[in-house]
């Protein structure tokens, strides 16, 4: 959606979650996400650094794409660190919430989110910073989770143990979203995450190509083919030093989220959501470092707030929604 100006502004959310879109995209770029992290994928292994170990490789050629790259393009690469005494799920929020990636992606000047098909399935916006003297590359993409069960069959929503969680990123063309001025659009041909389950906490793989659009100077090119297998070094310090930011499960479906806001100075969380059914969720907090002393509600408003039943429960938020409330907002 764009203003007058033409420059990229948030869309209105809606009462319920957005029909889905890019269906497609998304096929296209969770096929060869899954190809790229398959044993069948010969890789070259680049060795260790920052405690990351780092692969380079050939990517499979996508509809549309060429066989071979031109100099806008980043070589593949692949990256993997064990994050000590994390979940999966948790180090989904770190990534998915977007004031806390800015945390492990510096370059990252600002994200939202144009349009939410699901809890963890949304398209956004956002804008790349190289320094002075160069122009911001923008991506206007889709994000899509995936989770799976201990059996390895992939289920509809996340739980506090989910075994392995994939966030997949597929840029995706959009009328709606046009050229910024100042900017040069950039598009991921290969991005995501995959978080596994492991003895010592979660194995963090990463994979990433990207298209700036434009070629870039050497010492850009460089810089960026030095800097972004280690983004996933920066993420373990971040969860270690932080932990991670609060995230909703809701197996029971009995919200739409609608905002989501997390403010990494003060650690305030904001949220705003429709209650669509009886049911309860939980807002997922970390006790053991973000919130040591504890939680407070500084506001709670809406017209469903006076029927929901909040209460602590293992050093978490749960809220259970009734009949009366369906049909209503809140906002915490």
């Amino acid at each position: 959606m764009t203003a007058s100006s033409g420059r990229a502004v948030h869309a209105p959310i809606a009462q319920v979650y957005n029909p889905v879109e890019f269906a497609a995209e998304v096929k296209v770029a969770s096929t060869a996400f899954d190809e790229l992290l398959s044993p069948k994928t010969a890789w070259t292994d680049c060795g260790h650094q920052d405690g990351v170990r780092i692969f380079r490789g050939e990517p499979p050629v996508l509809p549309g794409r060429d066989a071979t790259p031109g100099p806008s393009v980043l070589p593949l690469v692949r990256s993997e660190i064990v994050v000590e005494d994390a979940r999966p799920a948790e180090l989904l929020a770190c990534v998915h919430q977007a004031a806390y990636r800015c945390l492990f992606q510096p370059r990252i000047r600002t994200a939202y989110y144009l349009r939410r098909f699901s809890m963890f399935h949304n398209q956004f916006y956002a804008v790349v910073s190289f320094g002075k003297g160069f122009e911001s590359r923008d991506f206007v993409g889709v994000q899509y989770a995936r989770f799976f069960d201990e059996s390895g069959a992939e289920v509809s929503s996340p739980s506090e143990r989910s075994p392995r969680i994939d966030l997949i990123f597929a840029s995706v063309d959009d009328p709606r979203i046009p050229a910024q001025e100042g900017k040069v659009r950039a598009k991921y041909w290969h991005a995501g995450f995959r978080f596994t389950k492991t003895k010592e906490g979660t194995l963090v793989q990463s994979i990433y190509q990207v298209d700036y659009g434009e070629p870039i100077p050497a010492y850009i090119f460089k810089v960026m083919w030095l800097e972004v297998p280690l983004n996933i070094s920066r993420l373990r310090e971040a969860f270690r030093l932080l932990g991670f930011p609060p995230y909703v499960l809701d197996p029971s479906h009995s919200i739409v989220m609608q905002l989501q806001s997390f403010d990494v100075e003060t650690r305030a969380v904001s949220m705003s959501a429709l209650v669509v059914r009886a049911g309860t969720f939980t807002i997922m907090l970390d006790s053991k470092r973000m919130y040591k002393q504890g939680v407070f509600f500084s506001d709670r408003s809406g017209p469903a707030v006076a029927s929901l039943e909040i209460e602590e429960k293992d050093g978490n938020i749960q809220i259970t929604t009734v009949e009366s409330s369906v049909g209503h907002a809140f906002e915490l």
